[in-house]
């Protein structure tokens, strides 16, 4: 998934923390670092039942 993708599923990092239960700065390092990590990736879509979708290549290329 691309962070433009996490942006606009959960728009805030206030509603990522209440739809997560994962803390606020989860969600903003990953948008100053421009990617969400895979293990999260995989965390997410599971969470969303699918609706967000890990992107391996997309995690592997923006994370070295």
């Amino acid at each position: 998934m691309t962070i433009e993708e996490l942006k606009s599923y959960f728009v805030t990092g206030y509603r990522f923390k209440l739809k997560t239960g994962m803390a606020i700065n989860t969600f903003q390092n990953w948008m100053k670092w421009g990617y969400v990590p895979m293990d999260a990736q995989c965390r997410l879509e599971e969470f969303t039942n699918g609706e967000l979708k890990a992107d391996f290549e997309h995690a592997r290329r923006k994370s070295g």
